[in-house]
C-alpha cells in the first residue's frame, strides 16, 4: 500500500481539507444546540494556529501538548501544530497532578493548548514553569486565547518528511509512570490509507466520537480518517445516556467510533428497558435478540434493524454500523449488538502500531476473531519455549484453543 511521494505526511493531508469547501466536517453538540464547522472553517482555523506557532518560533519537530476535552477548537489546535511541522502530545485530562508534571517535563512540550480550568491546575504544578498556555475555550478579549495567535505572515512552515514524527502518545505500562510512544506521518498515513481501502465506511457517513484525543485510537480512527474521507465527525456534548442518544438522533450517525466498555453500556441500558416490565418480557427480549443474529448471519443481512425498529428510531435510526478498539469485545456482546442490527467491526493493536495490526469487517471471520492483518502487515506467533518443553508433542493448543506464545508483528 503505497503512497504516492507527495502524500506521505499529514501536512499534504490537512492542505486538502480546504478543497471541501463548505461540507459539514465537524458538529459538536452543546446546551441547547449544536455547532458546525465546514471543512473550510477548520481548515481556516487551523491555519491560523499554524502561523501563530511558527511566529512563536515552534521548529520542525517540536512536542506542543494539548489537555482538553474533545472539541472543535481541540482537533484544529492539533491539526495546526502538525501543520506547523510540530509534534502534538494530547494528554489524558484524568492525569493525576504528579503524572501531568512528568509528562509535561518528559515530553518537553514548551507550548500547551488547554482550557482555563486546566491551565489553573497546570499554573500550581511546583515543577512545571515557564510554559506558554494557550486557551482554547477563551474568548478573543482574553490575552492568550487561541485567537489572539500571532497571524501576521511569518516565515512560513517546514516541509517534514514522512519518517519525522506527527504524535506523541503516553500510554501507562506494567510499571512506572506513562511513557512516550512518537508516531511518525508515514506511521499515521498508512493507517489512514488502510482504513480508506478497506472499505469499511461510505462516502456520506456521519461518525460519532465520544471519546478523548488522548488515545490514538479515537485520534487516527476517529478524527484523521474521517478527515481525510471528507466525512463528518459528531461530537456529544457528554457521555450521558441522553446525550449520546441526543448526538445519535440529531446528529444523524451512521457509524459510532467507540470502545467496548461503552457498548456494554448501550447493550444493557436497551437491555434494562425489556427486564423492568417483568421476567417474560426479558426473556421474549432475550431470544429474539438471539434469533435475530442467527438469521442475520445467515441471510447476511441486519434483520435486527426491522425488528427493532422501534428501539432504533429512538436511538439513532441511522447508525449502522459499531466499530470497536482499545480492548477486546466480547464475542457474546458482539453477537447480541448484531441481533439489534447493527454491524460490527473490530480493530485489533496497539498505540506503538498506530494503532492497527488487524481488522474485522461485518460479517467476515468467525466469532471471537479480531480479524485479519491489514495489508503491508505480518503477524506471525513466536512459540513460547518454555511451555513447549513442558507440554506433550502431540499438543498444539492449550485448553481454551490459545496458541501460547508472542504475538510479533512488522509493517509500516
Amino acid at each position: 500500500m503505497n503512497l504516492p511521494a507527495g502524500e506521505k505526511t499529514l501536512q499534504s493531508l490537512l492542505d486538502s481539507i480546504a478543497t471541501r469547501g463548505d461540507r459539514p466536517c465537524l458538529v459538536a453538540f452543546q446546551e441547547d444546540s449544536a455547532e458546525t464547522w465546514s471543512y473550510r472553517e477548520l481548515a481556516d482555523r487551523a491555519g491560523q494556529i499554524a502561523v501563530g506557532l511558527s511566529n512563536w518560533g515552534i521548529g520542525r519537530g517540536e512536542p506542543v501538548a494539548i489537555l482538553a476535552p474533545s472539541s472543535p477548537e481541540a482537533i484544529a489546535a492539533c491539526l495546526g501544530v502538525i501543520r506547523a511541522g510540530g509534534v502534538i502530545v494530547p494528554l489524558d485530562l484524568q492525569f493525576g497532578d504528579e503524572t501531568l508534571a512528568h509528562v509535561l517535563e518528559d515530553s518537553g512540550a514548551r507550548f500547551i493548548f488547554t482550557t482555563l480550568d486546566e491551565g489553573r491546575r497546570i499554573g500550581n504544578l511546583p515543577s512545571v514553569s515557564g510554559r506558554q498556555l494557550v486557551y482554547l475555550d477563551a474568548g478573543e478579549d482574553h490575552p492568550d486565547s487561541w485567537r489572539r495567535l500571532p497571524d501576521e505572515a511569518g516565515r512560513g512552515h517546514p516541509q517534514v518528511t514522512p519518517d519525522d514524527p506527527a504524535a506523541l502518545f503516553y500510554t501507562s505500562g506494567t510499571t512506572g509512570p506513562p511513557k512516550g510512544v512518537p508516531l511518525s506521518h508515514a506511521n499515521l498515513r498508512f493507517q489512514i490509507a488502510a482504513l480508506e481501502n478497506s472499505g469499511l465506511v461510505q462516502p456520506d457517513e456521519r461518525v460519532l466520537l465520544p471519546l478523548p484525543l488522548h488515545h490514538v485510537y479515537p485520534f487516527v480512527i476517529g478524527v484523521l480518517t474521517p478527515l481525510a474521507l471528507g466525512l463528518t465527525i459528531i461530537l456529544p456534548r457528554s457521555l450521558t445516556g441522553p446525550e449520546l442518544t441526543r448526538a445519535l438522533r440529531d446528529g444523524k450517525v451512521t457509524l459510532i467510533a467507540g470502545v467496548p466498555r461503552l457498548y456494554r453500556a448501550l447493550y444493557s441500558g436497551i437491555e434494562s428497558r425489556f427486564t423492568s416490565k417483568g421476567k417474560f418480557a426479558g426473556s421474549l427480549f432475550r431470544g429474539v435478540v438471539s434469533l435475530s443474529t442467527r438469521l442475520s448471519r445467515w441471510l447476511g443481512v441486519p434483520v435486527g434493524k426491522a425488528l427493532f425498529l422501534p428501539l432504533h428510531r429512538k436511538i439513532g435510526p441511522k447508525v449502522r454500523m459499531l466499530a470497536a478498539g482499545g480492548s477486546a469485545l466480547d464475542p457474546g456482546l458482539a453477537a447480541r449488538l448484531e441481533g439489534l442490527g447493527w454491524k460490527i467491526a473490530i480493530g485489533y493493536g496497539l498505540t506503538e502500531t498506530a494503532p492497527l495490526l488487524s481488522m474485522k469487517l461485518p460479517g467476515r471471520d468467525g466469532s471471537g476473531s479480531v480479524g485479519r492483518p491489514v495489508p503491508g502487515v505480518e503477524i506471525r506467533i513466536a512459540p513460547d519455549r518454555s511451555e513447549e518443553e513442558d507440554r506433550p508433542a502431540a499438543a498444539t493448543t492449550n485448553f481454551s484453543g490459545v496458541y501460547p506464545g508472542e504475538i510479533q508483528a512488522r509493517g509500516p
